[in-house]
Formats: C-alpha cells, sequence, structure tokens
C-alpha cells in the first residue's frame, strides 16, 4: 500500500516537474524575445540619432536672420550684426528633434560663420517673389565689410589665427595675394566640412560595433539564464524516472 502510495507520488511528481519545465521554457522563451525586442529597439534608436547628426550637438534657431535683417533695414553697421551674431542663444535639440531630422532644418549649428548667414540672407532674397533692392544694396554692402574685415571667419580658430598673421606680416603686399588668401581659405573650410563630415561616419560606426556588443552580450547572458533551469529540471526528472524505475525493479523481486 506504501509502496504504491510511493509509486503514485513519485509519478505524478515526475509529471508535474514535466509540466513545470514546459511552462518554464515557454516563459524563458517569451522573456529571452522581449529582452532581444528591447535590445534592438535600444540599438535602432540610438543609430537613428547618430546617424541623423543631431546628436550631442548645439545649434542656435535660423529666425536671427529675421532680426538680421531689421537691423539692416534700420541702416544697422556690421558691429550690431555681429553684436547679434554673438550673443545668440544656442541651445541643444530636443529628442523629437534629433530623431526626425528637424534639428538641422530649422536651425544653424553652433559653428556656423556669420559669413555663411549672411549667404543665406542674400539666397533667400532671390527666392522670395517681393524684390526690394535697397534691402538687397545694404545686404551687399554688410556682406563686402564683413569679407574685407573677417575674411576668415569660416576657419577653425588656430586656422583664423595663421591666416590673419599672414595678412598682418604681408603688409602693404596684402593686396597683391588677397585673392590667393581668400581662395585657399574656402578650399581649406571645404576640408574641414569633409573632415567633419567623415569624423561623424567613423563615430556612427564606433557605436554600431559597441551596440553590437552589448547585444551580443545580452543574448549569451540570456541564452544562458535559460538553459541553466532546464538543465537542473531535466536533471530532476530524471531522478524521479530513475526512482520510479527502481521501485518497480524492486517490487518485480519481491
Amino acid at each position: 500500500m506504501s509502496s504504491d502510495g510511493t509509486n503514485i507520488s513519485l509519478s505524478e511528481l515526475s509529471k508535474k516537474a514535466e509540466k513545470d519545465q514546459k511552462q518554464l521554457k515557454i516563459l524563458l522563451s517569451l522573456l529571452t524575445n522581449l529582452m532581444v525586442t528591447i535590445a534592438v529597439a535600444i540599438t535602432m534608436v540610438a543609430g537613428v540619432g547618430i546617424f541623423s547628426g543631431n546628436y550631442n550637438k548645439e545649434y542656435f534657431p535660423k529666425s536671427i536672420k529675421d532680426s538680421l535683417k531689421t537691423v539692416i533695414m534700420n541702416n544697422g553697421d556690421l558691429d550690431v550684426i555681429k553684436n547679434i551674431y554673438k550673443n545668440r542663444s544656442n541651445r541643444r535639440p530636443n529628442i523629437l528633434e534629433t530623431f526626425s531630422g528637424k534639428a538641422s532644418e530649422n536651425n544653424y549649428l553652433v559653428e556656423t560663420p556669420l559669413s555663411q548667414i549672411l549667404d543665406d540672407m542674400k539666397s533667400d532674397y532671390f527666392l522670395n517673389t517681393e524684390l526690394d533692392s535697397i534691402y538687397l544694396t545694404k545686404l551687399n554692402s554688410i556682406i563686402t565689410i564683413h569679407r574685407q574685415t573677417n575674411p576668415f571667419d569660416k576657419l577653425e580658430y588656430n586656422q583664423k589665427n595663421d591666416f590673419e598673421n599672414v595678412r598682418i606680416k604681408s603688409g602693404n603686399d596684402y593686396i597683391k595675394i588677397q585673392t590667393d588668401i581668400i581662395r585657399i581659405a574656402d578650399e581649406l573650410h571645404n576640408r574641414n566640412l569633409l573632415v567633419t563630415k567623415y569624423l561623424d561616419r567613423s563615430t556612427i560606426s564606433f557605436w554600431i560595433s559597441i551596440s553590437a556588443v552589448v547585444l551580443t552580450i545580452l543574448l549569451y547572458l540570456l541564452q544562458n539564464h535559460r538553459n541553466r533551469p532546464s538543465r537542473l529540471m531535466k536533471l530532476f526528472v530524471e531522478s524521479l524516472n530513475q526512482v520510479d524505475k527502481e521501485k518497480e525493479e524492486t517490487e518485480s523481486d519481491d
């Protein structure tokens, strides 16, 4: 009686253990899929943020052109324009602007030179259907004065200082080489833009590699965690079956 009761309880326990093992496998499988989905989503979001070129950069609104236009129309000189440019408000884009790419659409990068903004204002003028020749004349005057007094503002700080030293040391002879110097400065500015572009791509590749490594480690840990309980449960079930088998052999010998 006791022996039969023991056999029944071991058999039921073995079946229950096998059932629990199946449920555990399903639960761990769902957990693994959920973690993989989260990891992939995080990787994609990080990639989109970096690829958009707006990650961790500061901007200022393109509406600064409206303020500069008002100054020009009111006969403000270059010093006033420089002051507005210098005291502009810089900010970091929010999450929606970063991932949608609107940060670069509605704003200038903080390192954008004043000369580029003035050139954009001139382009905007010719794209407008309402033309004002008086405003255009004033704008051209500001652009000309700025190029004469700040021909190297597109360059980086150290590069700008080097070109300024060349201009100072050239003295009265600078006028003879002015055109060539400005052309070289423009070419150097374009090279700087290319370098920045390639560095951004390198940054993208770096973060994608880091994300891949993190994802691989996460999958390994999840798989290892998933298999460990399964192995323990399997050993437990096998032990119960072995006990069941020994009991049956003992009863048959009796």
